[in-house]
């Protein structure tokens, strides 16, 4: 099985004095170790040493004594099996590896490292000196830095529990983990090919390839194999040790370097190899030299959140005050008196660069069409500012405005007035003023989209339309959901700052929301649920509960069940709608309101622990159901809301959560998940069911002579405690269950028929042993998806379709309830307030 590992294209951008000093990523290809073109900094990264002129540590020289060979078979793939082997044979493994260019710039030797070191052992320990990337264990975690801000920003660390074995979907789990890993010009390390995958060298030596065993060589002191693979035109020359069959070189095919290197003629004597130098096996590895070290601004997270590509400028929305523009000569060719224009004004900063060329010519063209249809008077005003000292080479200051046809006088921005008035840091960049000087817009970029749109935003601010507080608004939003997904990726050993309960609200991104119906409510909601027939059940301060029908909410049904209110109540109602429970995590009193018979009961549960999970179960054998509840002791009880009853039994393991679920097997219809991983179906015997009134204390049994015929199963995952929705429909069933990735690192996970994960979603991590979320589902029209909705202790709200669409937003007020409905063609999220019920129309974008 080939093992292949995401990279990234790069654009490389070659200065005077250096190689590459300046890297972008473009794209994920996919890719295996092989060293495709990805971000290598030679020279600017952290670790890296540039030398003039090369001097070399290691001889590479024919062996006279080729008569000896450990390997006792000479073929080329033979020698590379056997290599294989010895590093599955491994406990441990420990290199000072590096990557070296070696090049001569204008007839100078110059060498480059960059480092490519790694440790690791079977405990389930690994060390990391990759490019960038830095990562060892300390103490029971594994952390990770990327020293770039550009792919890891704010300052993160990844933190993570360390796990029994290291393979390569617990190290890749990341993307940007697996993208940095490769991000260098010699690609993945081959190192972690050997000791991670199942099936090494697969990526590189295939059933095609040509694959040639040369003459022996020496590194040091050591001889080696001289394995020649060629694939796909290429050739890699692996050299292995004899002796321990170690690789100790990997020599690069140089038409991987960037093709910008390879034609420039300054460069020639181009060499890239991988040297696996201070290899240590069998040994106990010292992993102080893989600290990563953690300052108190960093934050500790279980995987990288990439920062939006958007900021807030401080300069937009504002008035502009007057200021002049002058060209290189000094003279004024243009001036802002401060007042009001008769039109809109475009301020554009250019440099030394195609995208300022060709940003300008297809800016002016647009301009052009939308000047014939305006009056003199009213017409757009474009002036172009040139944004750096010098002018590009072979061109003067009188001759570049011509060059580039530009028209009007070119500014010269020799006061960076730029910087100072409206926070320009790059070129080219785009500034729009309206009539009454304020800034509209800031664009920095060449970006198409911008100047197809600019007719249509040019009439919307002609209508009023305040164009910047709108984008800025939307700034903001991006800006708060990365907030959001920061503090939702944070690691358990995150040190976490004490915030206000005011979280701030954020709008969804995929989806729209569109207010249907408010309804004012005249005491304090306190809480919320809902029923098969997706009506919304609300307990008010005052007492009382209201049933409303989702789709026309102003039909209500006011209740007085005259319950005393639990904290962190949570209200349950029947399949059938005529029992509602107020059941509580901390207490034992349960309160049972009978809506036909509109009858009040208060039960005390017959446990020993506090409940941490309530579920209604149907009967086989009868129309009315049962609550039952499970605690953290193994206890297990059903509770028969028509006279008390409470069948009680003790579980086999710890149950986590319970599952209504129908079956013709068993009379208990549902199932209860254990913390060993079973899921099992809840039986009763023969004697228990309603055909014979069971007593107090009669023992629930999970294997009845009658159902021994029902299989038993088990979880591919660690399930985890609380509430597990399950949907099912005339097709199919489907459960959004709670569960750990690894030791803290709790995620939702989406499963199938035969309960096996189809996703996950990463959820926060909590330093409170449980939370519960507000939680419904329902089928959307449009779609014929199933949809679920939960709302957690911070107020996020997260839409999960059953095909992996995910989705969270949070509103400014508490929430104290929300459901799912549906309306003719689309779907209605129904959120109750304290002070009121917003029904919102949800249309997938």
């Amino acid at each position: 099985m080939e093992k292949s590992m995401p990279t990234v294209g790069v654009q490389i951008t070659v200065f005077r004095r250096g190689l590459l000093l300046c890297v972008k990523p473009i794209q994920p290809p996919r890719v295996t170790w092989l060293p495709l073109l990805a971000l290598f900094l030679l020279v600017a990264s952290a670790g890296c040493d540039r030398t003039k002129p090369a001097a070399t540590n290691t001889s590479i020289a024919p062996s006279e004594a080729t008569t000896k060979f450990v390997s006792q078979n000479s073929a080329p793939r033979a020698t590379l099996r056997e290599c294989a082997a010895a590093y599955a044979r491994l406990s441990s493994y420990r290199d000072e590896a590096f990557v070296r260019l070696e090049y001569k710039l204008e007839g100078q030797s110059h060498h480059d490292h960059a480092p490519l070191s790694v440790a690791w052992d079977d405990s389930g320990k690994i060390g990391l000196q990759v490019y960038s990337v830095q990562a060892g264990p300390s103490n029971d975690r594994w952390r990770l830095r990327i020293n770039r801000e550009e792919i890891a920003p704010a300052k993160q660390v990844l933190s993570r529990a360390l796990t029994k074995q290291v393979d390569f979907d617990w190290l890749l789990a990341d993307p940007i983990v697996a993208q940095s890993l490769s991000a260098g010009l010699a690609g993945f390390p081959p190192q972690l090919d050997l000791l991670l995958s199942p099936n090494p060298l697969d990526g590189l030596v295939r059933d095609d390839s040509s694959v040639v065993l040369k003459p022996s060589a020496m590194i040091g002191d050591r001889g080696c194999h001289v394995i020649a693979v060629e694939t796909s035109g290429l050739e890699y020359e692996l050299y292995i040790e004899k002796a321990s069959m170690m690789l100790r070189r990997l020599v690069l095919p140089n038409q991987n370097l960037p093709p910008e290197i390879l034609a420039d003629n300054r460069i020639t004597n181009l060499r890239l190899t991988i040297e696996l130098e201070g290899i240590q096996t069998n040994k106990i590895v010292d992993w102080s030299g893989f600290q990563v070290p953690v300052e108190s601004s960093d934050f500790l997270v279980t995987h990288f959140v990439p920062a939006p590509s958007v900021s807030l400028n401080p300069a937009v929305a504002t008035q502009v005050p007057a200021f002049q523009l002058l060209d290189h000569q000094g003279q004024a060719v243009f001036q802002n008196s401060g007042h009001a224009r008769n039109a809109a004004t475009i301020l554009v900063w250019l440099a030394d660069h195609e995208s300022s060329r060709l940003l300008a010519q297809q800016l002016l063209q647009q301009v052009e069409v939308i000047n014939k249809k305006q009056s003199d008077e009213a017409r757009l005003r474009v002036q172009f500012v040139w944004a750096e000292p010098t002018v590009p080479r072979g061109q003067t200051f009188d001759s570049l405005p011509s060059a580039w046809k530009l028209p009007g006088g070119l500014a010269v921005d020799r006061h960076a007035i730029g910087r100072d008035l409206f926070r320009i840091e790059e070129a080219p960049t785009v500034v729009l003023m309206d009539e009454q000087n304020r800034v509209q817009l800031i664009e920095t970029g060449y970006q198409p989209d911008l100047l197809a749109e600019l007719p249509e935003l040019l009439e919307q601010i002609d209508q009023g339309v305040d164009v910047a507080s709108r984008r800025q608004s939307a700034v903001r939003n991006v800006l708060r959901r990365f907030d959001a997904n920061l503090q939702r990726a944070f690691a358990i050993d995150q040190n976490r700052q004490v915030t206000s309960e005011v979280k701030p609200s954020y709008s969804p991104e995929l989806v729209g929301l569109e207010i249907v119906k408010t309804i004012g409510f005249d005491s304090k909601a306190l809480a919320t649920g809902s029923d098969t027939q997706e009506r919304i059940w609300t307990l008010y301060e005052n007492g009382s509960l209201w049933i409303r029908n989702a789709n026309t909410p102003e039909s209500s049904l006011e209740l007085n069940p005259e319950w005393e209110w639990q904290p962190q109540g949570k209200l349950l109602i029947d399949a059938s709608g005529r029992y509602v429970a107020l059941v509580s995590t901390q207490t034992k009193l349960l309160q049972l309101y009978d809506c036909e018979k509109k009858r009040n009961q208060s039960i005390g549960l017959q446990i020993n622990a506090m409940p941490h999970e309530f579920a209604w179960l149907n009967l086989k054998t009868n129309e009315t159901p049962r609550l039952a509840a499970i605690t953290a002791e193994k206890e297990l009880i059903l509770i028969d809301p028509e006279n008390h009853e409470q069948l009680s039994g003790t579980c086999p393991n710890l149950p986590v959560a319970l599952l209504p679920q129908s079956t013709e097997n068993s009379v208990v219809q549902g199932r209860i998940v254990l913390a060993n991983g079973s899921l099992e179906w809840l039986q009763l015997d023969y004697e228990s069911t309603v055909n014979r009134l069971p007593g107090l204390g009669k023992q629930v049994s999970f294997g009845s002579k009658e159902t021994t015929s029902v299989p038993k199963k088990m979880l591919g995952f660690k399930p985890r405690s609380g509430s597990w929705i399950a949907w099912q429909d005339d097709s199919r069933s489907r459960v959004l269950a709670r569960g750990w990735l690894a030791r803290d690192e709790p995620a939702m996970l989406m499963l199938d028929e035969q309960f096996n994960p189809a996703w996950h979603f990463r959820m926060p991590i909590r330093k409170r042993a449980r939370e519960d979320y507000i939680a419904s589902v329902s089928k959307d029209p449009s779609t014929g998806l199933a949809v679920w909705l939960m709302a957690d202790a911070d107020q996020t709200i997260y839409l999960l379709r059953e095909d992996g669409f995910v989705e969270h937003f949070r509103f400014r007020d508490s929430v104290a309830g929300l459901s799912l409905s549906r309306s003719a063609s689309a779907l209605r999220l129904n959120v109750a307030f304290v002070d009121r019920l917003e029904t919102h129309q949800l249309r997938w974008r």
